[in-house]
């Protein structure tokens, strides 16, 4: 039905919740929204615990040779864009971090895509970022 409609299917995954309540639904999403904060207002602390279960989720989808992507948000920003991208984040979502500072747009963009890019992680697509 989302297919259809020409959507793309998403599922997210709180803090507290654990990687095997996606598991079943893998085969049918596009993208799993790992949230990095408890959701519900912006600026708050990014959670490290949740980083091995990024990496565990990336490792399943690998796996099942699925093209499932993985979207990270919540408290994503200069110091923390990397760690995110290394444990398998390919969406990173900056908001806070991106209209936060006192630079321009472009300059903090550029900033965020190359910490992000300093540790080995998933392809990131220019066109997104």
């Amino acid at each position: 039905e989302i297919e259809r409609a020409g959507k793309r299917a998403g599922i997210a995954l709180n803090p507290e919740t654990e990687m095997a309540a996606v598991l079943p639904y893998l085969e049918r999403v596009d993208m799993v929204l790992v949230m990095t904060v408890h959701p519900g207002w912006g600026g708050q602390l990014f959670i490290d615990e949740v980083l091995p279960k990024m990496e565990s989720l990336r490792a399943e989808i690998d796996r099942r040779r699925l093209e499932v992507e993985i979207g990270v948000d919540g408290g994503v920003n200069l110091e923390t864009i990397g760690r995110a991208h290394a444990a398998g984040g390919e969406v990173l979502v900056t908001g806070s971090a991106l209209y936060s500072t006192d630079g321009d747009l472009a300059s903090t963009v550029a900033a965020l895509r190359s910490a992000a890019l300093e540790r080995p992680g998933p392809d990131i697509d220019a066109e997104r970022t």
